[in-house]
């Protein structure tokens, strides 16, 4: 499973320290409202996914150390990417408000990045040019956070739901995995059933 890994407190830090920041400046300087914070947060979200597929996409045309691993790795990410869209259309729909989501996507974004760094770091070979990819990764970690913080004009860190927000990467994570646990079920059932099949 490549997608459980911890994020580093220092990056839930960082993201809550910049918090903390924006909000200090923004009671100094108050302006206007944001126009639309879902057409903007699925912006981000679309930049960050292309990011994410731009960085997979040279590993999944060209060779690499182990093709079984980094096809693991690209689904999962993919998974997370999903996740994260459900996230937002709950959002649209009105399930889960708009400043619950984007301070959720800020650890989320991070986490997602910290996937890449910590899964090119441990396994060498996992994707083509894995150098560039941990560097995009470390940039994406810091950028993506910084953008969700500057769509709303609430502050994170004093809502009560606060501590639920500094993991929601983990239990992406999590929610991640137990899918692609479902689907490798899945697949070994159909496989069973097909042997059976010709078997007979």
């Amino acid at each position: 499973m490549f997608c459980l890994f911890t994020l580093p407190w220092y990056c839930k830090a960082f993201v809550v320290a910049y918090d903390v920041a924006r909000c200090l400046l923004h009671r100094a300087t108050a302006g206007p409202a944001p126009v639309s914070v879902l057409e903007k947060t699925e912006s981000v979200f679309a930049v960050q996914a292309m990011l994410a597929v731009l960085l997979m996409a040279p590993s999944v045309c060209h060779s690499v150390a182990d093709r079984i691993k980094t096809n693991a790795f690209c689904s999962e990410i993919l998974l997370l990417l999903s996740v994260y869209l459900i996230l937002i259309r709950s959002m649209r729909t009105g399930q889960v408000s708009a400043e619950h989501a984007c301070f959720a996507l800020q650890f989320c974004s991070c986490y997602l990045f910290c996937c890449f760094w910590q899964a090119t770091k441990q396994h060498r070979g996992l994707l083509v040019a894995g150098n560039v990819v941990r560097l995009a990764s470390a940039v994406g970690m810091a950028l993506f956070p910084v953008l969700y913080s500057h769509l709303l004009q609430d502050c994170m860190h004093v809502s009560p739901y606060a501590l639920v927000f500094v993991f929601a990467g983990e239990a992406s994570g999590c929610i991640c995995s137990c899918a692609s646990q479902a689907l490798v079920a899945f697949e070994c059932l159909i496989d069973a059933l097909y042997v059976r099949l010709v078997e007979t």
